[in-house]
């Protein structure tokens, strides 16, 4: 027992130092910056302070919170807030930064991560060196490393092979402290993320049918006990919240599902190296057409580990099952359409499609992407076996453990990621002084997505809006309905009369001009409606041009959308239409500066250019498109009196913007003074308040 508690310390040590070294520099700036990039991590750094001060200091319920949505507060059950290191991390807020707490569950989600698959897999083989060389291609893998960038609640992936060393000891043993202790494994991996249950689900079927038609003791009644065992287990332990998730999920609807057309796979991730990874910048050409973003694109398995799951399924045959899983996981991953080189084909429907026809909730996750995960989880487990065959001792063994060093090297190379990356938010002093401040009021904080979470961590006090996962659909009514914050909301919401007009084609550069008499040069919009009328069937790369923004949908589908307030750029689609007419809408905004909008498609491969004239027909089939200018305006309609009144109604006495944005209605209509201009920020005060 001694050796094996000094063994298992050994590989413990093994691997903090390996975290220490791959992710650096986090251990350098461990207490200053945040591991991660400046978003999704800001919002974990709030949910993980929420639970705290909710259970330690306020005895209130973390799983609904009225410090952010003020007034309404918010239910957080389906905020992806990785709730087990939520637990873990309750006594370090009494000595550490937030930012270290952070970067605490950060850390030991690679170090166990590495450790507990380390361990199943030494159940599996019985050899060490194979079992910790497979336990670090699994935790310092593509995936890992790309969800560091944003997604704690996939970084701690642990729990899973905690789990599936748990459910082999089940298998094998007839103790019931494994089916228990396999029930709380899969308990904390649901508490990290809703995703690793549903993993959990697809490698644990197939694995648990293979060892079924395998081993007939598996048939008998102490076996289906102790699986019993497990499953109560896990249901007694998170039964309460899956009620509560469901309860909610039935009360009313929700917003914040992602588009899984969006967010699936390519299927060249799975064998191209990505953002996630040093030598992932020679093929930025390739991934940076995948769909979604650097973060989800994180599938690729490499070369090297495809070779010695590979072997493992030849020289072992318990390996074999686990090369089914990987495919598994790969087709889950794609999504509902089957996507290479960033183009959708939507003529081939996928299994997931199927799927969340069959289980709408899974329609309510929207990132199949994250399947990925399944399918390196298995490839490991395969390479374990195929390690621990080109190790052990025998003939041929210089020739086997040859090739089983090349290949490791070979996948060290493949893995090894780009510097961590790190983010860092100021901590203005007038937030300290809130945090101070014992008077209850309320904060309008729109200085960056995940940044007014941060905020809130440190002025403590509870905030209007908020960047959360999942938000009720009568959360943004209020909002959107409020006599001054749905102006403030939608700042270019406000539109003055119509002024209609027929456009040949979408080309257009007015510079500091405008379309027409009738409109100022600045903060206008337009919409072009009618058919695009496609001359045959084949891809088409459809070329948005904005200064400022854009969209343009087909079919009543969006397919281009160019957001944001910039120079002239140009974005694009390339999506497979049929021969004849389509539904077409393109939308334009705005705001100041120089004003351009293009409309542009290519077939192909070719060079894009202007739509042409012929191509475009009016609702009225008349050639050319129905435009509608209008000129953006923002006012509340209320006096000065009567616009404070609401915020003060409410509670609200700051509203904080980035320092480089002045808000005209607040220093016009409303008359409120600035009191804070500093540190990348600019903060009103509502008088009276």
């Amino acid at each position: 027992m001694r050796s094996r508690v000094q063994r298992d310390l050994l590989v413990l040590a093994a691997y903090l130092g390996l975290t220490a070294l791959l992710t650096w520099p986090l251990f350098g700036r461990f207490f200053t910056e945040l591991g991660g990039d400046p978003g999704d991590p800001w919002q974990t750094v709030w949910r993980m302070w929420w639970f705290h001060e909710a259970i330690v200091r306020l005895h209130q319920n973390p799983f609904w919170s009225s410090y952010v949505h003020w007034p309404l507060g918010m239910p957080l059950v389906f905020e992806t807030s990785d709730l087990t290191d939520c637990l873990l991390a309750l006594p370090l807020w009494s000595f550490l930064p937030p930012v270290a707490v952070h970067n605490c569950a950060v850390s030991w989600a690679f170090v166990l991560g590495g450790f507990f698959f380390y361990r199943f897999a030494l159940e599996l083989t019985g050899r060490e060196a194979a079992s910790f060389l497979a336990g670090a291609l699994f935790t310092f893998g593509p995936f890992h490393f790309g969800h560091a960038l944003g997604h704690l609640h996939l970084v701690a992936f642990e729990w899973v092979p905690l789990y599936f060393w748990m459910l082999e000891r089940t298998l094998a043993r007839p103790e019931r402290r494994w089916p228990m202790l396999a029930g709380l494994a899969l308990a904390l991996a649901s508490l990290a993320s809703w995703y690793y249950l549903l993993f959990c689900v697809a490698l644990t079927a197939p694995y648990l049918a293979y060892r079924l038609l395998r081993d007939a003791e598996l048939r008998r009644w102490p076996a289906l006990r102790r699986a019993l065992l497990l499953g109560g287990s896990y249901l007694a332990l998170l039964w309460p919240l899956l009620a509560a998730m469901l309860e909610a999920r039935a009360a009313e609807p929700w917003t914040g599902s992602h588009d899984p057309t969006i967010f699936s796979a390519d299927l060249y991730s799975f064998v191209v190296p990505n953002a996630a990874q040093a030598i992932g910048a020679r093929f930025g050409d390739v991934w940076g057409r995948f769909s979604g973003n650097a973060t989800e694109n994180c599938d690729y398995l490499g070369y090297a580990l495809l070779a010695l799951a590979v072997a493992g399924a030849v020289l072992a045959s318990r390996a074999r099952i686990w090369l089914f899983t990987a495919a598994l996981g790969v087709v889950l991953a794609l999504g509902p359409f089957l996507r290479v080189g960033g183009v959708l084909h939507r003529d081939w429907p996928l299994p997931y499609g199927w799927l969340t026809r069959a289980f709408p909730l899974l329609d309510f996750t929207g990132c199949p992407v994250r399947a990925g995960f399944v399918a390196s989880f298995s490839l490991c487990v395969a390479a374990a076996y195929g390690l621990a065959r080109l190790l052990e001792p025998g003939g041929g063994a210089l020739l086997r453990r040859g090739a089983a060093t090349a290949l490791v090297a070979l996948a060290a190379f493949e893995f090894w990621p780009h510097p961590f990356t790190m983010s860092r938010y100021p901590e203005p002093s007038i937030f300290r002084d809130w945090a101070k401040d014992p008077t209850p009021f309320a904060v309008y904080d729109v200085s960056g997505d995940a940044r007014p979470l941060w905020n809130a961590v440190l002025h403590r006090h509870p905030i209007v809006d908020a960047y959360l996962t999942r938000v009720p659909e009568r959360v943004n009514r209020w909002l959107d309905d409020h006599p001054v914050l749905g102006h403030l909301r939608h700042p270019h919401g406000g539109l003055g009369p119509a002024y209609a007009r027929r456009d040949r084609a979408i080309d257009f550069n007015w510079g500091h001009g405008s379309p027409m008499p009738e409109l100022a040069p600045t903060n206008f919009t337009a919409e072009w409606r009618g058919e695009l009328v496609v001359p045959e069937d084949g891809d088409y790369t459809i070329v948005l041009g904005a200064d400022d923004s854009g969209a343009v949908s087909l079919d009543g589908r969006t397919v281009v959308v160019n957001g944001g307030t910039h120079p002239y750029l140009e974005r694009a689609a390339t999506i497979p239409l049929s021969r004849g007419p389509h539904a077409l809408d393109v939308g334009y905004r705005q705001e100041e500066g120089g004003a351009a909008v293009r409309l542009l498609w290519a077939r192909a491969g070719e060079r894009p250019s202007v739509v042409p004239p012929d191509a475009l027909v009016g609702p009225d089939g008349q050639p050319g498109l129905e435009a509608t200018y209008r000129q953006i305006g923002n006012t509340t309609g209320l006096s000065r009196e009567e616009a404070r009144a609401a915020l003060r109604r409410d509670g609200i006495r700051y509203l904080v913007y980035p320092a480089w944005k002045r808000e005209p209605l607040l220093e016009g209509e409303l008359g409120l003074p600035t009191v804070y201009l500093g540190e990348g920020l600019r903060i009103y005060e509502v008088p009276g308040a």
